[in-house]
């Protein structure tokens, strides 16, 4: 396993040990972008670190900016984690890629996902937590806020990582896009 690997400017990024898993639309930008980076992809919210960036959107952001839970999942976040990746402009990524089958199926049905191979980059910041503690009536959201950004798993945990930073996709030169 390549433990570094040159972006497109020819700038080495080193690599974390192991594999994860992402799902990204067959057709979209992500695949456009991992080919035109030869693979290095950068997270929303890496990139609005940026001078004059900080207004960056993802699909996801922008779906979600004025969902109720994901405001109170970011204030949480912002306030008692703020070194912790935020959920609206990060990669979502999966330990296993059965994983990353299991959230193509239940959260997306019959919206096309594909699932790819992704590494992690070694400087990205990255938190690994559960996706079921989401899954709580209004009551619940503050607690299973904190429990979520503290790492805390359910009985039955759906693990899911989120990245800020780069993702390399080794297999970028075999993505069709759109373009």
């Amino acid at each position: 396993m390549t433990d570094q690997i040159n972006d497109w400017n020819g700038n080495p990024v080193r690599l974390r040990p192991g594999t994860y898993w992402h799902l990204t639309p067959p057709k979209g930008l992500l695949l456009h972008n991992a080919k035109l980076g030869k693979g290095v992809i950068h997270s929303i919210s890496s990139i609005a670190e940026q001078p004059d960036l900080d207004k960056v959107v993802s699909p996801y952001s922008i779906a979600k900016m004025n969902d109720p839970k994901e405001t109170l999942w970011e204030n949480i976040r912002e306030g008692s984690f703020p070194l912790l990746p935020s959920r609206l402009k990060s990669f979502y990524c999966f330990e296993s890629h059965e994983l990353a089958d299991r959230a193509a199926r239940e959260w997306f049905g019959s919206e096309a996902r594909i699932i790819i191979e992704a590494r992690l980059a070694h400087n990205a910041r990255i938190h690994r937590c559960d996706a079921k503690l989401l899954e709580a009536k209004q009551d619940q959201w503050h607690v299973n806020a904190e429990r979520y950004w503290k790492g805390e798993m359910t009985q039955s945990p759906f693990p899911e990582t989120i990245v800020h930073g780069a993702i390399y996709t080794p297999a970028w030169e075999t993505f069709s896009t759109l373009w």
